[in-house]
């Protein structure tokens, strides 16, 4: 899914990654991943970071002087006229404008606002301020665990569903007058079967949920091709049945949100169905 493909693809680099080529060039903070490590969605992207923190948005050396060695380089390209401007790189004075924006963020205590005390909605309220504070973000990815329950279903999912529900709603909050310019997907790469198994829990089923927040969304709506759960419309009698492909949810976002022209840039392959999310 992170890859765009079908089961049947094999395809290099993540499907945001190739919107933002198709897209054309970034800024330094076009696209981030909040968690350890940069998502599959985002491989080959031409700009893209992973951080836990906004904390961790700065310039360091091996003697951990960050702040020596940002004023070095302010220093090293200051404006000197129009002699020295045209040897000053324009990439070198837009990092810099960036990292002084972004230190700024990390001195608004105010930011977070309400947002929740998890790793889901500290997560979601950093998104928020770099929207907010105009970098020049695109994408933006963020992962929350804890949906694989095999065992003891009946006392995980009621927090977990909660803690998302509560980021959520407290990253549109956030977001305030700029909410109808993000849209926020929720995605994920398994369902789960229907019959419970024998550790009150269930496994890896087909056919699950996305929900779509945000600017130009139709809400307040479930849109789906309903099978029924009678035993012979069920996938091998376990599942329920998948009837909406999840790239048409991506490429409709894609292309009534962000203008995008060209599926065969961004999903390989795929030919498009309309979903009416939007």
């Amino acid at each position: 899914m992170d890859h765009g493909a079908s089961e049947r693809q094999s395809l290099a680099g993540g499907w945001i990654a190739r919107w933002l080529r198709s897209a054309g060039e970034g800024g330094a903070l076009s696209a981030i991943a909040f968690g350890t490590s940069l998502p599959e969605s985002l491989r080959g992207a031409p700009s893209a970071c992973a951080v836990q923190s906004l904390d961790e948005l700065a310039l360091t050396t091996r003697t951990g002087d960050g702040a020596g060695f940002a004023q070095a380089l302010a220093s090293l390209h200051a404006d000197g006229g129009p002699a020295a401007s045209a040897l000053v790189p324009k990439g070198a004075r837009d990092a810099l404008a960036l990292l002084d924006r972004v230190e700024e963020l990390r001195r608004d205590a105010k930011s977070d606002g309400d947002a929740p005390a998890s790793d889901l909605g500290h997560a979601l309220s950093q998104v928020a301020r770099l929207v907010k504070a105009g970098v020049g973000l695109r994408a933006a990815t963020v992962d929350h665990g804890g949906f694989d329950t095999h065992y003891g279903q009946a006392v995980a999912l009621p927090g977990n569903l909660t803690e998302l529900g509560e980021a959520l709603a407290a990253f549109d909050r956030a977001l305030g007058a700029d909410r109808d310019r993000v849209t926020t997907l929720c995605i994920t790469e398994f369902g789960r079967r229907l019959i419970e198994n024998s550790s009150f829990g269930t496994d890896h089923g087909r056919g699950s949920v996305a929900l779509a927040l945000g600017g130009g969304v139709r809400g307040g709506r479930v849109v789906c091709d309903w099978p029924g759960l009678a035993e012979d419309r069920l996938e091998d009698g376990l599942d329920l049945r998948v009837t909406t492909d999840y790239r048409d949810l991506l490429w409709e976002t894609l292309s009534h949100r962000f203008g995008a022209t060209d599926v065969s840039a961004v999903l390989p392959g795929h030919t498009p169905r309309a979903v009416g999310v939007f």
